[in-house]
């Protein structure tokens, strides 16, 4: 077949044929949209930015095919000079006079299809130490309790940025993760969820976690005195029944190591009517323990009138 004579010939005449059509394209003008990244040099060091600032903005060029090619294989930064730049709100204004060409002749910037005025707010740099906190959701198996708090190292880390931001941040912690049904005590490593806008001053992105876990242990104590405020104008107060039974729940090494006088039941009663009301009791216990029962729930208040001297002629 004639179409497949000198087929390596025919090759080298399509090869040229589509170089010289490249040639005439990339020759002629077009106009293109082109994204630059905002390059913010020379920031003195005792600023920084107290809230992200605007970081591309999209330029409409038109050039040659060839000087287009040549900007969008570049890196295209638009470095923006801060070497003045104070604490406080800076409105700093771009113009297409500015937009860097990188020596490619031929190209010209028509217009900026963003906004031309970029805010940037700079604040001073600040340090602050934080505690760590954790992030994770951690649960126990039938029958256990977490015992305490988990346990970080290192309990605090130390921050630098805006201190602006820093003034808000009261805690680091730890991203988020969840571990189920522990029957026994687990160390874990979890990394620090840090805001964008601060840095650590230490290396360390990471903590240790121990989370203590323990059988879930019942008590109840029974004869836990009831205590009351005194009453106004003079007059006493009495409660009864003045001993109540407290049934309390918790790590097993809490439980058995609390001593009744760390027991605390009270009774706040309602405007006393008369001699006598009813008034119901709560009990406080050390944390991480706590109240399943109070038996009785709720006592008898009376009030007695003090006996005064009469002083009348």
């Amino acid at each position: 077949m004639k179409i497949l004579h000198n087929i390596p010939l025919k090759l080298l005449a399509l090869f040229f044929a589509i170089l010289l059509w490249i040639h005439v394209a990339t020759n002629q003008r077009y106009d293109l949209e082109v994204q630059y990244r905002l390059a913010y040099v020379n920031i003195p060091d005792s600023l920084v930015f107290a809230q992200t600032p605007t970081s591309t903005i999209d330029v409409f060029m038109r050039g040659s095919g060839k000087g287009l090619i040549r900007l969008l294989w570049s890196e295209r930064h638009w470095p923006i000079d801060m070497t003045r730049a104070k604490v406080g709100v800076h409105r700093i204004h771009l113009t297409t006079d500015d937009i860097p060409v990188y020596g490619i002749q031929g190209l010209e910037a028509l217009g900026l299809l963003d906004s031309d005025t970029v805010t940037i707010v700079l604040d001073s740099v600040g340090h602050r130490t934080v505690p760590t906190r954790s992030g994770g959701d951690v649960h126990a198996a039938d029958g256990f309790v977490l015992s305490r708090a988990p346990v970080l190292t290192p309990d605090s880390v130390h921050l630098s940025g805006a201190r602006s931001t820093l003034a808000r941040i009261d805690a680091i912690y730890t991203e988020p993760f969840t571990v189920s049904n522990l029957t026994e005590p687990v160390e874990k490593v979890a990394a620090l969820a840090l805001p964008s806008e601060v840095a650590l001053d230490a290396p360390a992105r990471r903590c240790q976690l121990y989370l203590n876990v323990e059988p879930y242990l019942t008590r109840e104590f029974t004869s836990i005195p009831v205590t009351i405020n005194p009453a106004r104008g003079g007059d006493t107060l009495e409660v009864w029944p003045n001993r109540v039974i407290v049934s309390i729940a918790g790590p097993q090494s809490a439980v058995t190591q609390l001593p009744a006088d760390s027991i605390h039941v009270d009774c706040a009663p309602p405007p006393i009517r008369g001699n006598r009301t009813m008034a119901s009791v709560r009990a406080k216990v050390p944390t991480p323990l706590q109240v399943l029962k109070v038996n009785p729930d709720s006592v008898t208040v009376e009030r007695h009138g003090r006996a005064r001297a009469d002083t009348g002629g």
